[in-house]
């Protein structure tokens, strides 16, 4: 358990200074340039991440998988994974560049094709990067692994606040995040020497077989991330609602991205104790880190919502908060869907990738349907309640396909207890605080920092978080500031 929590612990940090680093951009551009223009950025980036993310993503899962399961064999999987990566990414390149014509005109913008053109390179970029990362994973190498996230951040942050100071455009701010991502693969490279003797033999058909089915996957799962700003801004031709809604879902997807560590640690060390059948030990890691996630996640969601008219102004402008409603309800379902993704990758860990990737079409299928409907009638709310729905239905379908697997996987009833009735006192008294001395903007931060002290004192106090989990916790960055 302990290299687990260090695991996440590393990969939390990783990712908090990468979704940081992402809002620093997002804070940036939205006011340093126009809703429309703004949203035209929101959606260029979403189809780069998606585009880049098609079987990328899947090699990564699959590649990590195989090495948790064959670490002897680390070395040949990372070789033979970067081969088949280099054909397939090369390929889905070609034709993403070839349909910018087309994209340029379902997103009714003259200059959007120049930009998909060049964002094409990206996905070899990324696909092999990805490999790297999954290489890592697998061997559990979470240290590594974070540290290549955090040079991808600080890259393209600076270069990204250099080139908006001089006054340059979305091309370089593109550029920022294509150099960002090569100086990553170049430390992963780097960090890969010393598993060079790892060279047994793997066969290749088995890793396709996974990578395939996964890419499947990871390139569907983004796109129902997504999926609502995409059909917003195809269904609606006033740019600044594009705008105003890319805003509210920069802002609530953090609960989601801060939680994206826990599926991506998580994977490894199921994939090997599912496979030598230690049940009862998979099932505990996977209750622990549920436990973390509902102690971590409720009250970023809690005092966000309390606070958001506050929140959409300091991050942005007053013109903003029009999309208060919208972000609220995306707090939600962008939190319950953190949840449901890493049920998923616990299912993808256990080897049921098959029922993932049905359950995947399912609930893309249902969200478009539920989208289009609810964009017509409600616009910006619309979309967000169209997310919400979905995001709630696969989280239970998600649990309940894994109860079905491996056993129920809970909270303990005291846990659960203690949790409910801490999160509850924070909800009272961040609601009726901001009801009787609304927070100021430049006061936001402290407020949620003494907020937060408030609660995991409360939690200390009542028994949930114990001395030696703070031990624990201490001694890990301890021993992590030593090396």
């Amino acid at each position: 358990m302990s290299q687990l929590l260090r695991g996440v612990m590393l990969l939390t940090l990783a990712n908090a200074t990468f979704l940081g680093s992402g809002y620093i951009i997002q804070v940036l551009l939205g006011k340093y340039l126009t809703p429309a223009e703004y949203g035209l950025f929101g959606v260029l980036i979403y189809i780069v991440n998606i585009m880049s993310t098609v079987f990328a993503s899947g090699f990564m899962g699959g590649i990590s998988r195989s090495i948790a399961r064959h670490r002897e064999a680390a070395h040949t999987i990372l070789k033979n994974g970067i081969k088949i990566e280099l054909v397939i990414s090369g390929v889905m390149a070609l034709i993403y560049a070839a349909s910018a014509p087309l994209l340029e005109i379902v997103f009714h913008h003259p200059r959007a094709g120049m930009f998909i053109v060049f964002s094409a390179i990206f996905i070899p970029l990324y696909a092999i990067r990805t490999v790297y990362t999954g290489f890592l994973n697998g061997l559990k190498q979470f240290g590594a692994q974070a540290f290549t996230i955090l040079i991808a951040a600080i890259v393209k942050v600076i270069l990204i606040v250099i080139f908006a100071l001089l006054g340059y455009g979305l091309f370089h701010m593109l550029l920022a995040y294509f150099v960002g991502a090569l100086a990553s693969l170049i430390m992963s490279y780097i960090y890969s020497f010393p598993y060079k003797n790892l060279t047994a033999s793997f066969e290749n058909k088995a890793l396709i077989r996974l990578a395939v089915l996964l890419s499947i996957f990871a390139s569907l799962f983004p796109i129902l991330n997504n999926l609502d700003l995409i059909l917003l801004k195809s269904l609606i031709e006033d740019a600044n609602i594009t705008g105003y809604y890319n805003a509210a879902t920069t802002l609530a997807r953090f609960p989601q991205f801060l939680f994206g560590s826990f599926g991506v640690a998580l994977l490894p060390i199921v994939a090997e104790l599912h496979a030598q059948q230690k049940i009862e030990e998979t099932k505990r890691a996977i209750g622990v880190l549920l436990r973390y996630g509902v102690i971590m996640l409720v009250p970023i969601v809690i005092l966000a919502f309390v606070t958001s008219k506050e929140l959409m102004h300091f991050a942005y402008t007053p013109e903003y908060i029009v999309a208060n409603s919208a972000f609220r309800i995306l707090l939600i379902a962008l939190t319950l869907l953190a949840f449901a993704q890493m049920f998923l990758n616990t299912l993808i860990s256990v080897g049921k990738e098959k029922i993932v990737l049905v359950l995947t079409v399912v609930a893309l299928f249902g969200d478009a349907v539920l989208q289009t409907i609810l964009i017509d009638m409600y616009g910006m709310e619309g979309a967000a309640s169209a997310t919400l729905i979905v995001s709630l239905l696969m989280l239970v379908a998600c649990v309940v396909l894994l109860g079905r697997v491996i056993g129920d996987v809970q909270i303990s009833h005291t846990s659960r207890f203690k949790i409910v009735i801490a999160n509850m006192l924070l909800l009272l008294i961040a609601y009726f605080w901001q009801q009787r001395a609304p927070v100021q903007e430049w006061m936001l931060f402290t407020w949620y920092i003494g907020m937060f002290l408030f609660y995991f004192i409360l939690l200390i106090g009542i028994g949930e978080i114990s001395r030696e989990e703070l031990s624990s916790f201490w001694k890990s960055v301890q021993r992590k500031i030593k090396t």
